[in-house]
């Protein structure tokens, strides 16, 4: 039996790793030894390297701004069908302090392009969290002249954290790899926070609508009330919307919502829709009035192109989503017509 010399298989079992890592879709940044603490202004950091490849960043910041503690990592361009940056790391942040996982992506011409969202690395220990890459936003303060990221044009990374507030605590980062793989949330995005949301509405003039957010949910738990009146017999539309968060949301796969809807003859159901950015896509068909509070899931699949509404593509794009919106629409048939919606536990799952 002929035996290898240690030098070859190191180099097979090399070939074959690098070889199973291609065939997977993934590929792997520098070393954290070779990743550089970006200055950072507004916040005390600094580096502490640790057993097994690790960089640490200890924090301390006693300012409301959002400042960024970040590393930098070189790069010869984003590999051809990356969609996610897969991060290792964790992180321990002191009292009710707020960070958001940031990956900026800088070209060689100075330009800025970025992917945040809320940070799910955990604090006891090295986790995992994949960030989306694709459809990154324009850094306010850079310029681009063609308008889009040039994946091949991108020269380094910074990946890091963003904190809201004062805050103190450590970041840690054991390494990073693209993938091919699409971005999948972690679990579901609750639109409105813990609380009823920040809801605007828009109505027709001849619409009075009275908006309030009591505990009256199914559990007493906040929630949206909207109350209204409107002339019958010719088409009207009261439509409350709030804001999403800013986060990630192409690893989302439907709508959920609570409700209860009182409502006149004639409107048969609610006007759910997803804002995109100017365009409005609505579910057809519409979650029915009901005088029971009902969950319902509604697959983004559902969701349409309101006739009336104009849209690039005619795709509804979550990257480029920024409000939902649960109304009412139509000619009732009673003159004046009134009517009631109750809306909580408005959110999107993977």
């Amino acid at each position: 039996m002929r035996t290898i010399p240690l030098a070859v298989a190191a180099l097979l079992a090399a070939l074959m790793t690098s070889t199973m890592a291609i065939a997977q879709g993934e590929t792997p940044l520098r070393p954290v030894s070779e990743w550089k603490l970006v200055p950072a202004t507004g916040v005390e950091a600094r580096l502490e390297p640790q057993p097994g490849g690790i960089a640490r960043i200890a924090f301390e910041k006693a300012s409301e701004e959002p400042r960024m503690v970040a590393m930098a990592v070189p790069l010869g361009g984003l590999p051809g069908g990356a969609q996610t940056l897969v991060i290792e790391g964790r992180l321990a942040l002191e009292a009710d302090a707020r960070a958001d996982l940031v990956v900026a992506m800088w070209e060689k011409s100075g330009a800025c392009w970025y992917k945040s969202l809320v940070c799910t690395l955990p604090s006891d220990q090295v986790g995992v969290v994949q960030v989306p890459i694709a459809g990154p936003s324009l850094a306010r303060f850079s310029e681009d002249d063609s308008g889009a990221l040039e994946p091949m044009d991108v020269e380094r990374l910074w990946i890091g954290v963003l904190l809201h507030g004062p805050a103190k605590g450590v970041v840690e980062f054991a390494g990073a790899h693209f993938s091919t793989e699409p971005y999948r949330a972690a679990g579901p995005l609750a639109i409105t926070g813990a609380g009823a949301g920040e809801w605007t509405v828009g109505a027709d003039p001849a619409v009075t609508c009275d908006l309030t957010t009591p505990n009256g949910g199914p559990n007493g738990e906040p929630c949206l009330k909207y109350e209204f009146t409107m002339p019958g017999m010719r088409h009207m539309y009261c439509v409350p919307a709030v804001p999403v968060p800013a986060q990630p949301l192409e690893g989302y796969s439907a709508l959920k919502l609570t409700y209860k809807a009182d409502l006149p003859p004639g409107i048969s159901g609610l006007l759910l829709m997803i804002g995109e950015r100017g365009a409005q896509f609505y579910a057809d068909p519409p979650p029915p009035a009901s005088a029971d509070w009902t969950t319902l899931t509604v697959p983004l699949t559902q969701f349409k192109l309101g006739t009336w509404s104009q849209d690039d593509n005619g795709v509804l794009d979550m990257g480029r989503v920024d409000r939902i919106m649960v109304g009412i629409h139509g000619a009732a048939t009673t003159d004046p017509a009134t009517g009631a919606v109750w809306v909580t536990g408005l959110e999107l799952v993977p």
